[in-house]
């Protein structure tokens, strides 16, 4: 699903950034149509299967001034919640995972003049993680070592959330 991330809000007006989180609901309202002719597909095959939403650390928790970010966050842990009840009878198992610091671009942007140090000091594991780390928890769930798992929220954050 497409998503406001908070590096894309720098230096816009909110006029400007109104209009073109209007647009990007719009498209992700066309996406959520499409997802659904795959679903009546994936339950009329009758093999059950696992469906991996991301999100983020603030579909969970909130955070000061990222509230149409947060919002988008928190809109894919009710989407994972609903249908997780909602397919589980077709054996679909849908979970979401939610990183924290990442180092992606996002990340990269965010962070300069040692502001890294200081986010890596927060950490209870003091690293900042990788595409890797989303990776492993990815293969995880989309595996039958996850098959008692469902609509539950999995945060790879190196322990900051909660």
């Amino acid at each position: 699903l497409a998503s406001v991330r908070p590096r894309d809000m720098v230096g816009k007006t909110r006029r400007r950034l109104a209009a073109e989180q209007l647009a990007e609901l719009v498209a992700v309202e066309k996406k959520v149509k499409l997802l659904s002719k795959e679903l009546k597909a994936m339950v009329a095959a009758g093999h059950g299967g696992s469906i991996i939403n991301t999100s983020s650390i603030a579909g969970l928790e909130g955070g000061f001034g990222a509230t149409a970010y947060g919002a988008t966050k928190w809109a894919v842990t009710g989407m994972t919640r609903t249908a997780a009840k909602e397919l589980g009878k077709h054996g679909i198992r849908v979970n979401s995972i939610h990183p924290g610091a990442i180092v992606t671009d996002m990340i990269t942007t965010m962070l300069d003049g040692g502001r890294d140090e200081k986010m890596i000091a927060r950490q209870p594991i003091k690293r900042l993680g990788t595409p890797d780390d989303i990776a492993e928890m990815a293969l995880f769930l989309a595996s039958d070592r996850s098959s008692y798992c469902t609509g539950q929220q999995f945060t790879v954050d190196g322990g900051i959330h909660g």
